[in-house]
C-alpha cells in the first residue's frame, strides 16, 4: 500500500514504481493499492505490477495532506484484504505500508505466502 505511485507523487512514489517493476523482473507476481486520481484507471497494469487505484479525497496530484491521506487508509484497506484469498491474509509473501498505513503491518504478521505484494499490507 502507497498513498502515492505515479503519476501520482513524487520520489516515494517513483520508489513503489522501482521497487514494483524490481520484483516483477525476479518473476513475483505484484500488487499495488494506491490513490486514484481522475482520468486514472481503477485497475491497470504498470511494468508488470497490477496496480488498484482506489477513490479518495485529493486536490493535488503533488500534494497530498493528511485529512487527504486518511480517506485513502480507508478507500484502501477493504481493496488489499479483498486481493488475498478468503481467510488467507498470508497469502503475500513481502508486505510493504510504505506511508502512515504501519499499523497494517501487524496484520501482515499473520502468517506467510506465496505471492508478493509491493505497497500491499
Amino acid at each position: 500500500m502507497c498513498y502515492e505511485f505515479p503519476p501520482l507523487g513524487g520520489g516515494g512514489a517513483r520508489v513503489v514504481e522501482g521497487l514494483s517493476r524490481e520484483l516483477v523482473r525476479q518473476g513475483h507476481e505484484v500488487d499495488v493499492v494506491t490513490m486514484g486520481w481522475p482520468g486514472l484507471p481503477r485497475r491497470e497494469e504498470v511494468h508488470g505490477a497490477q496496480v488498484y487505484r482506489v477513490p479518495c479525497m485529493r486536490r493535488a496530484a503533488h500534494v497530498c495532506t493528511g485529512p487527504e491521506a486518511s480517506t485513502y487508509v480507508w478507500a484502501a484497506l477493504p481493496v488489499a484484504l479483498g486481493l488475498a484469498p478468503p481467510g488467507d491474509l498470508a497469502s503475500y509473501d513481502f508486505r510493504d505500508a510504505s506511508d502512515f498505513a504501519s499499523w497494517f503491518f501487524l496484520i501482515s504478521q499473520l502468517s506467510e505466502g506465496f505471492r508478493v505484494a509491493a505497497g500491499l499490507l
